[in-house]
Protein backbone atom coordinates (compact mmCIF):
# COMPACT_ATOMS: atom_id res chain seq x y z
CA UNK A 1 0.00 0.00 0.00
CA UNK A 2 1.57 3.33 -0.97
CA UNK A 3 1.47 5.85 1.99
CA UNK A 4 1.55 10.21 1.17
CA UNK A 5 2.04 12.48 3.62
CA UNK A 6 0.20 15.37 3.39
CA UNK A 7 2.97 17.13 6.10
CA UNK A 8 2.78 20.98 5.20
CA UNK A 9 -0.08 23.86 4.16
CA UNK A 10 -2.32 23.41 1.77
CA UNK A 11 -2.14 26.29 -1.02
CA UNK A 12 -0.74 26.85 -4.33
CA UNK A 13 2.04 24.79 -6.38
CA UNK A 14 4.07 28.47 -6.99
CA UNK A 15 4.65 28.16 -3.07
CA UNK A 16 5.87 25.17 -2.67
CA UNK A 17 2.71 23.78 -0.53
CA UNK A 18 0.64 20.87 -1.02
CA UNK A 19 -1.59 21.12 -3.41
CA UNK A 20 -4.41 19.02 -6.00
CA UNK A 21 -1.72 18.88 -8.84
CA UNK A 22 0.98 17.11 -6.75
CA UNK A 23 -1.47 14.96 -5.18
CA UNK A 24 -2.60 13.87 -8.34
CA UNK A 25 0.81 12.83 -9.51
CA UNK A 26 1.40 11.03 -6.07
CA UNK A 27 -1.71 9.03 -6.44
CA UNK A 28 -1.71 5.23 -7.51
CA UNK A 29 -3.71 3.31 -9.87
CA UNK A 30 -7.41 4.52 -8.83
CA UNK A 31 -7.70 0.28 -7.67
CA UNK A 32 -4.83 -0.01 -5.74
CA UNK A 33 -5.26 1.56 -1.55
CA UNK A 34 -3.41 4.24 -0.39
CA UNK A 35 -2.41 5.44 3.01
CA UNK A 36 -2.69 9.29 3.45
CA UNK A 37 -0.64 10.81 6.47
CA UNK A 38 -1.58 14.62 7.54
CA UNK A 39 0.37 16.86 9.84
CA UNK A 40 -0.78 19.83 8.22
CA UNK A 41 -2.08 23.67 9.48
CA UNK A 42 -4.32 24.01 6.67
CA UNK A 43 -4.22 26.51 4.07
CA UNK A 44 -6.71 27.30 1.10
CA UNK A 45 -10.04 26.06 0.90
CA UNK A 46 -10.25 26.04 -3.03
CA UNK A 47 -7.04 23.82 -2.97
CA UNK A 48 -8.57 21.36 -0.30
CA UNK A 49 -11.43 20.87 -1.89
CA UNK A 50 -9.82 19.51 -4.83
CA UNK A 51 -7.86 17.85 -2.53
CA UNK A 52 -10.82 16.28 -0.86
CA UNK A 53 -12.56 15.44 -4.19
CA UNK A 54 -9.46 13.76 -5.82
CA UNK A 55 -9.42 11.26 -2.00
CA UNK A 56 -13.38 10.81 -2.05
CA UNK A 57 -13.69 9.93 -5.89
CA UNK A 58 -11.01 7.23 -5.55
CA UNK A 59 -12.41 3.26 -5.72
CA UNK A 60 -9.51 1.19 -4.70
CA UNK A 61 -9.96 2.28 -0.53
CA UNK A 62 -8.39 5.22 1.26
CA UNK A 63 -7.16 5.59 4.88
CA UNK A 64 -6.73 8.47 6.52
CA UNK A 65 -4.09 8.77 9.38
CA UNK A 66 -3.54 12.03 11.44
CA UNK A 67 -0.24 11.88 12.77
CA UNK A 68 0.01 15.11 14.67
CA UNK A 69 -2.78 18.17 13.33
CA UNK A 70 -5.47 18.38 11.34
CA UNK A 71 -6.76 21.72 11.41
CA UNK A 72 -8.70 23.92 9.04
CA UNK A 73 -9.29 22.67 5.49
CA UNK A 74 -6.81 19.77 6.38
CA UNK A 75 -9.60 18.34 8.84
CA UNK A 76 -12.10 18.60 6.05
CA UNK A 77 -9.65 16.23 3.47
CA UNK A 78 -9.34 13.55 6.08
CA UNK A 79 -13.06 13.05 6.05
CA UNK A 80 -12.55 11.72 2.48
CA UNK A 81 -11.20 9.05 4.16
CA UNK A 82 -13.11 5.36 4.20
CA UNK A 83 -11.08 4.96 7.14
CA UNK A 84 -9.91 7.34 9.71
CA UNK A 85 -7.35 6.98 12.17
CA UNK A 86 -6.31 9.43 14.96
CA UNK A 87 -2.99 9.27 17.00
CA UNK A 88 -3.86 9.25 20.46
CA UNK A 89 -1.75 12.36 21.18
CA UNK A 90 -2.95 14.06 17.84
CA UNK A 91 -5.60 17.07 17.05
CA UNK A 92 -8.46 18.23 15.02
CA UNK A 93 -9.47 21.73 14.51
CA UNK A 94 -12.37 23.10 12.64
CA UNK A 95 -13.45 26.91 12.16
CA UNK A 96 -15.40 28.97 9.60
CA UNK A 97 -13.67 30.10 6.71
CA UNK A 98 -11.41 33.38 6.72
CA UNK A 99 -10.08 35.36 4.15
CA UNK A 100 -8.15 39.04 3.42
CA UNK A 101 -10.77 41.54 1.82
CA UNK A 102 -10.11 44.99 0.88
CA UNK A 103 -12.07 47.33 -1.15
CA UNK A 104 -15.29 49.34 -1.17
CA UNK A 105 -18.62 48.35 0.97
CA UNK A 106 -20.11 46.43 -1.43
CA UNK A 107 -16.62 44.47 -2.06
CA UNK A 108 -16.61 44.02 1.55
CA UNK A 109 -20.19 42.20 1.49
CA UNK A 110 -19.82 40.39 -1.36
CA UNK A 111 -16.57 38.57 0.34
CA UNK A 112 -18.60 37.50 3.47
CA UNK A 113 -21.28 36.14 1.10
CA UNK A 114 -18.89 34.35 -0.59
CA UNK A 115 -17.34 32.93 3.09
CA UNK A 116 -21.06 32.06 3.72
CA UNK A 117 -20.69 29.52 1.07
CA UNK A 118 -17.47 28.12 2.19
CA UNK A 119 -18.62 27.72 5.15
CA UNK A 120 -22.12 25.97 4.35
CA UNK A 121 -19.73 23.60 1.66
CA UNK A 122 -17.59 22.83 5.23
CA UNK A 123 -20.24 22.32 7.08
CA UNK A 124 -22.30 20.11 5.19
CA UNK A 125 -19.17 17.83 5.14
CA UNK A 126 -18.30 17.27 8.77
CA UNK A 127 -22.25 16.85 9.05
CA UNK A 128 -22.08 14.32 6.98
CA UNK A 129 -19.31 12.28 8.37
CA UNK A 130 -19.59 13.45 11.64
CA UNK A 131 -21.95 11.98 14.65
CA UNK A 132 -23.48 15.65 15.85
CA UNK A 133 -26.12 18.03 14.71
CA UNK A 134 -25.98 20.85 11.89
CA UNK A 135 -25.83 23.17 14.72
CA UNK A 136 -23.43 21.60 16.55
CA UNK A 137 -21.06 21.64 14.51
CA UNK A 138 -21.97 25.15 12.86
CA UNK A 139 -21.62 26.18 16.91
CA UNK A 140 -17.94 24.12 16.68
CA UNK A 141 -16.86 26.14 13.45
CA UNK A 142 -18.23 29.34 14.80
CA UNK A 143 -16.43 28.98 18.20
CA UNK A 144 -12.70 27.51 16.19
CA UNK A 145 -13.02 24.40 18.27
CA UNK A 146 -10.00 21.92 18.70
CA UNK A 147 -10.52 18.35 19.47
CA UNK A 148 -8.58 15.47 20.45
CA UNK A 149 -8.25 12.06 19.59
CA UNK A 150 -10.92 11.10 21.79
CA UNK A 151 -13.40 13.97 21.19
CA UNK A 152 -12.62 13.74 17.04
CA UNK A 153 -14.15 9.58 17.37
CA UNK A 154 -16.70 11.18 19.82
CA UNK A 155 -17.60 13.24 17.28
CA UNK A 156 -17.58 10.97 13.97
CA UNK A 157 -14.54 12.88 12.79
CA UNK A 158 -12.41 9.73 13.25
CA UNK A 159 -13.29 6.18 13.16
CA UNK A 160 -10.83 5.07 15.61
CA UNK A 161 -7.59 6.29 17.75
CA UNK A 162 -4.15 4.98 16.75
CA UNK A 163 -0.61 5.34 18.86
CA UNK A 164 1.42 8.21 18.95
CA UNK A 165 4.25 8.22 17.08
CA UNK A 166 7.40 6.68 18.69
CA UNK A 167 10.25 9.71 19.00
CA UNK A 168 13.50 8.28 19.53
CA UNK A 169 16.46 11.20 19.96
CA UNK A 170 19.72 10.41 18.02
CA UNK A 171 23.00 12.02 18.44
CA UNK A 172 25.36 11.66 15.44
Amino acid sequence: MQEILIYDEIGPDWLGMVNAKWLREQMPADKEPVTIRINSPGGDVVEGQAIYNILAGRSGGTTIKVDGLSASIASYIMLAGDEIEIAENAMVMIHNAWSFAMGNAEDLRNAAAVLDKFDDVLLAGYVARGKKSREEFADAMKAETWFSAAEAVEWGLADAIGQPLKVAACVA
